[in-house]
């Protein structure tokens, strides 16, 4: 997977979490119970699918930074799952044992990490048939499982097979366009009647959908977004590029930037509670240029 395919899967999975974490919100509201199943299943397996290219590489190492990060995030997103479960079970003993920060996932040392992990795919296996409750499926517990042993065994692996790997990338592209189409045609829709009914729940499902990409794109578009009364600078302002499923979030200052994998004419919104929405038409996006925008919002009244 690519950087801004990682930068995406993390926000998939923010947003399956805060689902999971806001259950109580949406669960007898069966359309939405649906898609978020439906949401789930293919994260489930796109996390499967990614874990198995991982795995196949030929003619260059694994770099086993990155490899960290990967296991790191499944561990936490299935230890996560675990002190959910435990948490409902009211049993502190299993919460505390379950209950690691990314970070220090992410920084262990080699000789302790790999303890940990087999730690929590150890709970994980024994909870599975409970774990399905709180989005954890077991093609993800078999993709960690897999995960786990392939940085353990860390030394470079050289590919079987070239049409393989390029098989697994069409099968993970595929899977994200699908989810892509779950989140922006179904979920995204399906959560519009609260942003009148439960407005912080809405805005925190926004907010977990935003991709922060990280990585060296140029084809961005930038700009500041500010009070049009008294031109004071606006902070997290929702900008999205309607259609395409990119958010930023505007900085104390009021700018904000947004990595576009795609070029041609979009349509920006700008949403911030208290403010009446804003949007700029016709936005012409070219490749490895930067677009920029201002946006005047006015205050509802």
């Amino acid at each position: 997977m690519n950087t801004f395919q990682r930068s995406k899967l993390s926000m998939y999975h923010s947003v399956n979490s805060f689902l999971n974490d806001n259950k109580a919100v949406w669960e007898k509201a069966p359309g939405l119970v649906s898609v978020i199943a439906i949401f789930g299943q293919l994260l489930s397996t796109l996390v499967s699918v990614a874990g198995k290219k991982a795995r196949n590489i030929s003619g260059v190492v694994i770099a086993r930074d990155q490899l960290r990060i990967e296991l790191a995030e499944l561990a936490q997103i299935i230890s996560g799952g675990i002190v959910a479960l435990a948490t409902s079970l009211k049993n502190q003993e299993l919460k505390k044992a379950m209950n690691f920060s990314i970070s220090k996932l992410r920084y262990a040392a080699v000789d302790d990490l790999v303890p940990i992990c087999n730690q929590i795919l150890e709970e994980a296996k024994k909870n599975e048939a409970q774990l399905i409750n709180f989005n954890i499926t077991g093609a993800m517990i078999d993709a960690f499982a897999e995960l786990t042993d392939t940085f353990n065994q860390s030394a470079p692996s050289p590919r079987k097979a070239i049409s393989k790997r390029r098989s697994l990338g069409d099968t993970i592209n595929e899977l994200m366009t699908e989810t892509d189409d779950v989140l922006k045609n179904q979920l995204d829709r399906l959560m519009l009647p609260y942003k009148k009914t439960d407005k912080l729940f809405y805005k925190e499902f926004r907010y977990n959908r935003v991709i922060v990409d990280k990585g060296n794109r140029s084809t961005r578009i930038t700009g500041q977004v500010t009070d049009k009364t008294t031109g004071d600078p606006l902070k997290n302002v929702l900008v999205s590029v309607e259609g395409m499923g990119f958010f930023a979030k505007t900085e104390t200052d009021g700018s904000f930037s947004i990595k576009v994998p795609k070029t041609g004419i979009v349509r920006l919104q700008f949403e911030l509670d208290g403010y009446l929405t804003g949007s700029a038409d016709e936005v012409d996006v070219k490749l490895g240029k930067n677009t920029t925008i201002s946006m005047e919002l006015v205050k509802a009244a």
